[in-house]
């Protein structure tokens, strides 16, 4: 007859004590690979959380974790995890173009009159202007 077994009900863990909290968990991350998993988490927590300070988006962190029995070892698991991390996309922003009648791509709008302006009367060649007040 196989043995099943069942995890206390939460209200007997943590009745609304923080030092009676069930800390199997996070035991099993400060443990598994040597503490690596922890420190990718946190790592992955802190580009996250600089990612959407840049972005104002919200982005995830994903922990999958895999448990089988370790063959030929009475009472033994193998324990793997799997961490996924998706950043919030940076709006690159876009670029504006008109299309001509030869379907080309241009940035000046082709439908646009333009203006021909000149510099007149002796004005500086650099097209810069004094301005003056008249009274």
């Amino acid at each position: 007859m196989e043995k099943t077994t069942q995890a206390p009900p939460l209200a007997v863990l943590a009745p609304d004590r923080p030092d009676n909290v069930d800390t199997a968990f996070l035991d099993l991350l400060k443990l598994h690979r040597r503490g690596n998993c922890m420190d990718e988490l946190s790592q992955s927590l802190r580009e996250l959380n600089a990612a959407v300070q840049l972005t104002g988006k919200g982005g995830v962190i994903t922990l999958k974790i895999g448990v089988k029995p370790n063959g030929g070892v009475n009472g033994a698991v193998q324990i793997r995890d799997d961490i996924k991390l998706t950043l919030p996309k940076i709006d690159k922003g876009a670029s504006l173009f008109y299309v001509n009648k030869e379907g080309a791509l241009q940035r000046d709008d082709p439908d646009q009159s333009h203006l021909d302006l000149k510099v007149v009367n002796g004005g500086p060649a650099d097209g810069k202007v004094e301005l003056r007040r008249v009274q």
